[in-house]
């Protein structure tokens, strides 16, 4: 079965960014495409075309010789396999029903 271009994928996106005005940089970004759930982590659900966009924007505000971005696209049959150990809750994708 193929997936139509408005599928969502579960997007992971972690980083480790020296300095401060990147980061925040990166960290507002971030806030505009999913859940902020630790210190340096996101949640979002994003189709491919949003990865894209995304992965684009971050590569301009990092440096590729001090920082390090990971994004771990998994599809919805891995983030069902999500647990939390402690603290925090297991983000939805939020649906628009327009009437």
């Amino acid at each position: 079965m193929s997936r139509s271009s408005t599928d969502k994928n579960f997007v992971v996106v972690v980083y480790d960014i020296v300095e401060n005005k990147a980061r925040n940089k990166v960290l507002k970004l971030l806030k505009g495409y999913g859940d902020h759930i630790q210190k340096s982590a996101f949640e979002c659900f994003l189709t491919d075309e949003q990865v894209r966009e995304l992965r684009d924007k971050i590569m301009e505000r990092i440096d590729c010789d001090k920082d390090t971005v990971r994004m771990y696209i998994l599809n919805e049959a891995m983030r069902r396999q999500t647990r939390i150990l402690g603290l925090g809750r297991i983000y939805e994708d939020e649906k628009v029903l327009i009437v």
